[in-house]
């Protein structure tokens, strides 16, 4: 969308192009951006990365969804329409690493991929007509109209394409057993939710509101006060705070050649508050908070090693001390290994006898 409302008055200002060319040339251009990042997403990341723990948890490959997402594009074939449906409505970044997990090959991938046109098109059409619904009224008076027509059209094929991709996973109508049958869990991404699940309850129950030091819930209550204040600057005093600025402006013509000249001093003052508020909330949450779960656990570990029960150590015998075997036929034997006693019989064991001078 901002593409298209970039392109136009770029195009015709540079290139002396069309509005239709521009519009072509952008949907081109989208399309491909689409397919490169979908190939770095499966070979850069999910190929090359599909051996870490995290990338995987990152994926939630141990999800529901994932793990039905998992078994429909692991089956036989390069292509099916279960597999067009979840490529295009799926999660655009989990669903790209997922193939490079599984290692698919990327040409059917990509070509699978190319229906997300019909979504790109009315996404790009929406951004041009509004930038062409900004121009004076008689240079194209049609253009408000076509920006609201693209801008449904894209709710409806967006929602479009997620059912279609729901109703792909759906398709797969199984319980719980099943599932776990069909695509087992990842174990050790299992057992890393189990320890950021544990992490994250020790880190709620650290930062509740009672526990905090009074100084500590100054300053919370202190940055939502900042952000609140900072937050209504930007919102009713919008034009104190910054100089009017559209896509198609250049920083060189309107704004002088200096960027910072888009911010005026009221919204220094805005964003130094929102700034203040971002340090207090990060020293609390980002460095007071993971101290404090990090000596809950070691206190909690003190306390778990002190009501173990204490471990069994094997007496230690002199040396050159021979240890005593008695069978069930009442013979002895020598051992000649210090410290160890071996007990024989060919019916039942027989109580062990330890000679310990």
């Amino acid at each position: 969308m901002t593409l298209g409302m970039v392109l136009i008055p770029v195009g015709q200002a540079q290139r002396g192009w069309s509005p239709f060319v521009c519009c072509v040339y952008g949907i081109a251009v989208s399309v491909l951006l689409k397919l490169v990042a979908c190939t770095l997403q499966q070979k850069g990341i999910g190929t090359s990365l599909r051996h870490s723990v995290r990338i995987r948890q990152l994926c939630q490959v141990n999800s529901v969804v994932m793990r039905k997402m998992k078994y429909v594009m692991s089956q036989p074939g390069l292509l099916n329409w279960s597999k067009v449906f979840i490529l295009v409505g799926g999660p655009d970044w989990p669903t790209s690493v997922l193939c490079g997990i599984l290692d698919l090959p990327l040409l059917p991938i990509l070509v699978g991929t190319l229906p997300i046109v019909a979504l790109i098109v009315p996404t790009y059409l929406t951004g041009s007509f509004t930038y062409l619904a900004s121009l004076p009224d008689d240079y194209y008076p049609q253009a408000p109209t076509w920006a609201t027509i693209c801008a449904a059209a894209t709710a409806v094929v967006q929602l479009g394409s997620m059912v279609l991709a729901a109703s792909a996973l759906s398709a797969l109508e199984v319980d719980d057993d099943e599932l776990n049958r069909l695509v087992p869990l990842d174990a050790q991404v299992h057992e890393e939710d189990q320890l950021s699940q544990l992490r994250q309850e020790t880190f709620d129950a650290a930062t509740e509101w009672k526990k905090l030091p009074w100084p500590l819930q100054l300053a919370v209550g202190l940055s939502v006060v900042l952000y609140t204040v900072a937050y209504h600057l930007w919102l009713f005093w919008d034009e104190q705070c910054f100089v009017e600025y559209q896509l198609s402006y250049t920083i060189q013509e309107h704004l002088d050649g200096n960027v910072l000249n888009f911010v005026l001093p009221l919204g220094w003052w805005s964003m130094g508050l929102a700034l203040l508020a971002g340090l207090l909330q990060g020293f609390v949450f980002g460095v007071w908070a993971p101290r404090r779960v990090v000596s809950a656990q070691q206190q909690q570990q003190h306390r778990d090693d002190a009501e173990a029960p204490p471990s069994y150590q094997a007496p230690t015998l002199p040396e050159n001390t021979s240890n005593t075997i008695t069978t069930t036929n009442n013979e002895t034997a020598t051992d000649a290994t210090p410290g160890i006693v071996i007990t024989d019989s060919y019916q039942e064991l027989s109580p062990m006898k330890l000679n310990i001078p």
